[in-house]
Parts: structure tokens; C-alpha cells; sequence
């Protein structure tokens, strides 16, 4: 089934009646309208009297003739103007009684009705009417409809006088002594203490609007703060959530790029491994390691005590002299890796093909060096033992001395710590005393020995 829509008016509607409000409005401003719409009701007036209020203009017209649009009311004004529709109940030979009849909008322009009054607003002449040619029995019109109304302007106006004094006083726009100045008759008959009272009203209010301002002033304070507060901490949070987005963003950016550049390093590394040149520095690296290690270990087979720069030397005089150098090595010259393995296979005792004794002996190699990467951390614990002062602490001093013993000559492979200083002298006396009476012992047996090779080779 098809939709149907209501079709919206693309043109503004036109009316009538219009009341038309401003400050800017002038008397030659009213009677330039009136004398260019000469055909419409027009009445006029400018209020420059009412307490409180700035001058303005008020203007009612109906347009007999074509009826107009708020859009061409406006434009028929030079001055920002307010246009507000105003409905005219006119019937002909009968005074206006509708309620927006243009009648009341002349009574209301004279501020005569009692309620007008009331409100202390000023009471305007009959001279100060501006009105159209249709419009010149407005006085006759009001004071019939005053009169269907039943009301007497002039009454009012009597009754109402010590109302709008009254309202004065309360507002402060009197004070009790200008009433009694300007009107005595009043002020004595309503009696002094009437006014007085009016007047301490006033200032009961006036300290009651003043403390209401102040404590609307102290909210409005607080809740600015407030929402001052509110703001600056909705902008720490916006500031740090973009602190943490910018952060999260070069974080990544970072991430991204030290990946790559670990891609790019790894893929470098690779193709330098994969290079022929690469390879064989590699080889002759592990070689060199291997050889050396040899010869570390050949020198802690034969004893070797001296400075770490004089072992390559001694071991291969060593190697030389047993018959297992396959040439004569100069002071300078470093042992070859194949005479260093003959000899360690020898000296192993070592059986099985030659690729077998290799493999056996390069991990025998490998098991000795492994002294050297616990010698500190046995040191350590002797010496710590020893500084017990127990039983064991002569026994531990000198495993420690041994240590250290066995690691002359190899200074470039373990740096040693100097000895603990809390060893207790006991301790080193007692384990002195042991070393000499050790050494005594060998050199008896070694004298002993000399003593049966000296009566062999005479008996031979």
C-alpha cells in the first residue's frame, strides 16, 4: 500500500491582526506607519513613563484590505521590531468587546484599567494617543466598553494611589520620608507607623535578596568550580588517553623497527655465515682454540709452572725432546695442532682407528679444561672452610694452596682472587708445618732413590 504524506505549506500565512513591540520605536516612527498604511485601524503609543521600565513603543493594527504576513509587517519597519499575531474581534456599530479587540489595546495603552494601576505603572494621557483615520472615536469606544466593564478609570486611580505608594516604598523606589514630603495628606491618614513598617519590609527584603544572591552567587561559584574541574579533569584524561595512544603507536613503531632491524641483522649474519670467507675464518678459529687447548693441557701434564707466556714454548722443547715433534721448533714457533694430538694420543694410551683416538682424545681435552672454569669456585670453598678454624680448616688450606699451585703458569685462562684474609694463623702455621715436613719426606725418598742408583750402576 502506498504512503501518503501531508503536503507541509511552502508559503507563510497571513493574518490580520498583529501587536507590534519595541524599544527603538519612536513617535515619527508610529506616525510614519500609520500615515503609509492608511487604511488599516492602527492604534499607537510610547511609554516612557513606567517605574522600572525602559521607553518603548507599542503599536495594534488590522488591516482591513489584504490581509499581511509577519514577514511584511517586519519589513515595514526600519528598526528591530517584535510581531506577535493578535486575533480582532470587530463587530460594526459596536464597541470592540472581543478579547483582542482594538478597543483594548487602546485601554491598555492608557494604562487606565484598575489593574493597570495597581501595578503602579503609569497613567498616560489621552493626548498621547497616535491612531488612524478609522480609529478617531477610540476615546468614545474605550469609555463604552469602561462602562460594559463597569469600571471608572478616575476611581481607580483615587483608590489605588496609596497601592502604588505603597508598592513604591516596598520596591524602594519611595522612601517613608519622600512620602511624607510629596504626599502628607496620605501619609497621615494611612499613620506613620504604616510607612515605617513598609519600609523596614523593603530592607528585610533587600537583606533577604542580598543574602539569597550572595548564597546564589557561593553556588554558582562552586558549581562553576565544579565544572571547571570536571573539564580540566575530562582534558587530563582526554590528554593522557592520547599521551598513551601516541606512546602505544611509537612503541609499536618501535617494535616494528627494531624487528626489522633484527631481520635485517639476522639475514646479514646468515649470508656472512654462509660466505666462504666466513667458513674458513671460523675453521681456523676452532682450530686455534682446539690446538691451544692442547697445549694447556700438555702443559698441566708435564708440570708446567712457569709464566703463561713461556708455555707454548716448554711444551713443545717437551714434545720435542720425548721424540714426537715432527721438525725442530724455533724460540718463536708455536706448536703444530698434529704433533700435539700424536703426543696426547700417546700419552693416553689411547686404541682404535685414527678418526676414534681423535675423537676420544679431543674430549678427554675437553674434560681437563674444564678444571680451569671450576678452579675459582673450589678455591672459594677451601679457603672459606679453612677460615672455619675447625678440624678440616688445616686439611682445606691446603687444597687450597694446592689450587693455587696447580694454576701457575696459567694466569691467562683463571683469574685468581688473593688469598682470604680471615684464615686464622693457626691454621697457615699448621699447614705450613705440614708442607715442610712433606718436603723433607721427598727429599728423602729422592736421596734414597740417588743412593740405589749410585750402588746399581756400581755393581754393573
Amino acid at each position: 500500500m502506498a504512503r501518503t504524506f501531508k503536503k507541509v505549506p511552502t508559503t507563510e500565512r497571513r493574518h490580520r491582526g498583529f501587536s507590534i513591540v519595541s524599544d527603538f520605536l519612536t513617535c515619527e516612527d508610529l506616525q510614519r506607519f500609520i500615515t503609509e498604511n492608511p487604511t488599516a485601524d492602527v492604534v499607537a503609543m510610547v511609554h516612557d513613563a513606567d517605574p522600572g521600565r525602559k521607553t518603548h513603543g507599542h503599536l495594534f493594527v488590522y488591516f482591513r484590505g489584504t490581509p499581511q504576513t509577519k514577514s511584511a509587517v517586519l519589513r515595514k519597519f526600519r528598526k528591530a521590531v517584535q510581531v506577535i499575531l493578535y486575533i480582532e474581534h470587530y463587530e460594526p456599530g459596536k464597541p470592540h468587546t472581543g478579547k483582542h479587540a482594538l478597543t483594548r489595546a487602546a485601554r491598555y495603552l492608557t494604562h487606565e484599567h484598575p489593574n493597570e494601576q495597581a501595578k503602579g505603572k503609569h497613567r498616560y494621557g489621552d493626548d498621547e494617543m497616535l491612531y488612524s483615520t478609522r480609529c478617531q472615536r477610540w476615546r468614545a469606544e474605550v469609555d463604552a466598553l469602561n462602562q460594559l466593564d463597569g469600571i471608572d478609570p478616575e476611581k481607580a486611580t483615587k483608590t489605588t494611589l496609596v497601592e502604588r505608594l505603597a508598592r513604591q516604598v516596598l520596591s524602594g523606589v519611595l522612601t517613608e520620608r519622600q512620602v511624607k514630603t510629596d504626599y502628607t495628606s496620605l501619609y497621615l491618614a494611612k499613620g506613620p507607623s504604616y510607612w515605617e513598617r513598609l519600609e523596614r519590609r523593603f530592607k528585610k527584603f533587600a537583606a533577604d535578596d542580598a543574602e539569597a544572591a550572595n548564597h546564589n552567587a557561593l553556588r554558582e561559584e562552586r558549581e562553576r568550580a565544579a565544572r571547571e574541574a570536571s573539564i580540566r579533569a575530562a582534558q587530563e584524561e582526554l590528554d593522557q588517553q592520547a599521551q598513551a595512544a601516541a606512546e602505544q603507536l611509537q612503541h609499536e613503531a618501535d617494535k616494528a623497527a627494531q624487528e626489522d632491524e633484527a631481520r635485517s641483522r639476522s639475514q646479514a649474519e646468515r649470508e656472512l655465515h654462509e660466505s666462504p670467507e666466513y667458513k674458513t675464518q671460523q675453521r681456523f678459529e676452532e682450530e686455534e682454540t682446539e690446538r691451544r687447548n692442547m697445549v694447556v693441557v700438555i702443559a698441566m701434564a708435564i708440570g708446567y709452572s712457569g709464566p703463561a707466556s713461556g708455555r707454548e714454548r716448554a711444551v713443545a722443547k717437551h714434545i720435542q725432546d720425548a721424540g714426537f715433534a715432527s721438525k725442530k721448533y724455533g724460540p718463536d714457533e708455536n706448536l703444530t695442532a698434529e704433533d700435539a694430538r700424536v703426543f696426547l694420543i700417546d700419552d693416553y694410551g689411547l686404541q682404535g682407528t685414527p678418526e676414534e683416538q681423535l675423537a676420544q682424545m679431543l674430549e678427554d681435552v675437553e674434560l681437563e679444561m674444564e678444571f680451569f672454569k671450576r678452579v675459582q669456585h673450589r678455591i672459594h670453598i677451601a679457603e672459606f672452610h679453612a677460615g672455619a678454624d675447625d678440624a678440616s680448616s688445616v686439611d682445606a688450606y691446603l687444597s687450597s694452596l694446592s689450587l693455587r699451585d696447580q694454576c701457575q703458569g696459567f694466569e691467562d685462562l683463571v683469574r685468581l682472587a688473593s688469598p682470604r684474609a680471615d684464615i686464622p694463623k693457626s691454621v697457615i702455621a699448621a699447614a705450613t708445618k705440614d708442607l715442610e715436613k712433606g718436603a723433607a719426606g721427598v727429599a728423602g725418598y729422592k736421596a734414597e732413590a740417588e743412593h740405589a742408583a749410585t750402588a746399581e750402576a756400581k755393581a754393573a
